[in-house]
């Protein structure tokens, strides 16, 4: 269980599933799941119970612990959703479309989204662990999904990736096609792709990277696992100024890219830690060596094995000002992916997060769920 100050921070002043001023909201459930490795996966739960909690933007919502009773004596009945975020993003990238698919107005839908190792919630990879091989993640996947027991072999479940989420889900659903239904792809089209020839470069890169990077990062105490890159992380006097800092670096990306205020707080809350304990200090808490280059691309080949392998419809959609890419790659992905629906809306590359495009992505979102 979370403890009560991050619980209390991790919930938005305002959270709305539409541009109303009244909603009704789902609360979340934090659940955490122990890999066979050990790593601490932290996950958040939405799914319709009898009691949901309406109020308005003056009205503060409640304070949810963390139970999975409610969800077991529910049974299995509903449709499962799996929603993987992006890079350095955590599992309230989805802090919309997970209590709008998990309510009973869009379905039976229990939807569950991952804090990826080193995001979040989630804890960190040993310091000899690789932090940024993509596929580390499909094996999290696999893991999660095993310890959420959806590992049935009679029944299938819906992958939803945004960016890097994208990539991951890719992967998956190729490596386990009898486990995935429908992938749906948000602002991704596939793991990055980089020139065979240039593979010595990388190698060479993150190599050199790693060696100077980890004298800073490491306590020297013999044998000691724990980063002690905290002690010389960045403060920021409050939420409110982390957030600020969030939205500049979204400009900063390449392209005209944005992300709004409240899709920036809640990525922000979960992922940060109180500096002291209680104060109004906070310090980003994701792993620091997720900033090092991989040591291992793919090919563009590599990659377009992947896509070819998938069995499932998939649901691509893309942003008006999201992340820039190539036109004649995205033809290319397209004509590999053959989406049963794609969609190119107003928005940005959060436009899954963000209020003001959310309910039109829901839509289509809806639209390839129910078919």
């Amino acid at each position: 269980m979370l403890p009560f100050h991050v619980l209390k921070r991790s919930i938005p002043p305002v959270m709305a599933l539409a541009a109303a001023s009244y909603c009704t909201i789902l609360p979340a459930l934090e659940r955490t799941l122990i890999c066979s490795d050990g790593i601490r996966l932290a996950t958040k739960q939405w799914r319709s119970s009898k009691k949901t909690t309406t109020y308005d933007e003056e009205s503060k919502p409640p304070i949810v612990s963390s139970t999975t009773v409610e969800l077991e004596q529910e049974g299995n009945s509903r449709r499962r959703i799996l929603c993987l975020h992006g890079w350095l993003d955590n599992a309230d990238t989805f802090h919309l479309l997970g209590p709008a698919l998990g309510s009973d107005k869009c379905g039976q839908f229990e939807v569950v989204a991952l804090d990826f190792p080193g995001h979040g919630r989630s804890s960190h990879k040993s310091k000899d662990g690789p932090t940024q091989v993509l596929f580390e993640y499909v094996f999290y996947v696999a893991e999660a999904v095993r310890q959420l027991g959806w590992d049935n072999p009679t029944e299938r479940f819906t992958l939803i990736g945004h960016s890097m989420g994208g990539g991951v889900a890719i992967a998956y659903a190729a490596a386990f096609p009898e486990r995935v239904d429908k992938l749906v792809l948000v602002e991704g089209f596939g793991p990055l792709a980089r020139n065979a020839k240039d593979s010595s470069k990388h190698i060479r890169h993150s190599c050199q990277t790693r060696m100077k990077s980890n004298k800073a990062l490491f306590s020297q105490v013999l044998g000691s696992d724990v980063l002690s890159a905290t002690k010389k992380a960045r403060i920021y006097p409050n939420i409110a100024k982390a957030v600020d800092v969030r939205m500049a670096t979204a400009k900063l990306s390449p392209g005209e890219q944005y992300i709004s205020k409240e899709a920036a707080y809640a990525l922000v809350t979960r992922a940060t830690n109180p500096v002291n304990g209680d104060g109004e200090a906070v310090t980003f808490c994701h792993d620091p060596r997720l900033n090092w280059p991989s040591i291992q691309y793919s090919t563009t080949e590599q990659v377009e094995s992947l896509i070819s392998d998938i069995e499932c419809p998939v649901c691509c959609i893309q942003a008006d000002n999201g992340w820039p890419i190539p036109e004649s790659q995205i033809k290319r992905a397209l004509s590999l992916l053959k989406p049963t629906l794609h969609k190119k809306l107003p928005g940005s590359h959060h436009l899954h997060a963000d209020p003001d495009s959310f309910d039109e992505m829901l839509v289509c979102v809806q639209q390839f769920l129910s078919n």
